[in-house]
């Protein structure tokens, strides 16, 4: 096929008597299609291929939900794309309790700065969490340090850059959440940003 095929790489016969994965390069995003019956499938080949956020606060029902959520719509009018790459986000808690509810103020504070309520459930943060991740986004210098503690070799960092700690609005009345809100719509948009300049795989 000389004249629909730009380059070959063959590394040999695969393992597992299984045929060679075949990926074909697009000139416009995703930029791939993983096509089926290769030893490596299609679902592995998008993983790997995606860049995965991760957002931790404390009990991941105040700030680290409202920043999934910010990230998710800025996403969306990038057409799910940072740097070209197509990037998912999640979020999780150092000591959250499992499947507990979002902070009753969230939703109102979210659509302050214009993103669609969330229907999100806590998670507890744990080292598979962190090892899915490629880069993990904390509220405060704490969660960084607690996320360090798990033994991931994740990229950690503090969301503002200057390493300055977002405060949790947690009891502090809808003001409150909603000027948190619109901090972390900043400093969000300030990493994606970032991203886009930095070229970063992941």
């Amino acid at each position: 096929m000389p004249d629909t095929v730009a380059m070959i790489l063959d590394a040999g016969p695969p393992r597992y008597g299984r045929p060679s994965a075949r990926i074909e390069l697009l000139p416009d995003p995703p930029w791939y299609r993983a096509h089926p019956g290769g030893v490596v499938e299609p679902r592995t080949v998008d993983r790997r291929a995606r860049r995965r956020l991760l957002f931790v606060c404390t009990g991941n029902t105040c700030r680290s939900p409202m920043a999934e959520a910010i990230a998710r719509a800025l996403l969306a009018e990038r057409g799910g794309l940072v740097g070209g790459i197509p990037t998912d986000v999640a979020s999780a808690g150092t000591s959250a309790m499992e499947g507990d509810m979002s902070s009753p103020e969230n939703d109102a504070a979210l659509a302050s700065v214009g993103v669609p309520p969330s229907s999100h459930r806590a998670r507890h943060l744990t080292r598979t969490m962190l090892a899915d991740a490629d880069l993990v986004y904390t509220m405060t210098r704490q969660h960084a340090r607690a996320a360090q503690s798990l033994g991931s070799d994740a990229r950690i960092e503090t969301l503002d850059p200057d390493g300055h700690d977002v405060p949790d609005p947690i009891g502090q009345g809808l003001p409150v959440y909603e000027a948190t809100a619109r901090r972390l719509r900043d400093l969000i948009q300030a990493r994606l940003r970032q991203l886009d300049q930095s070229g970063e795989a992941p």
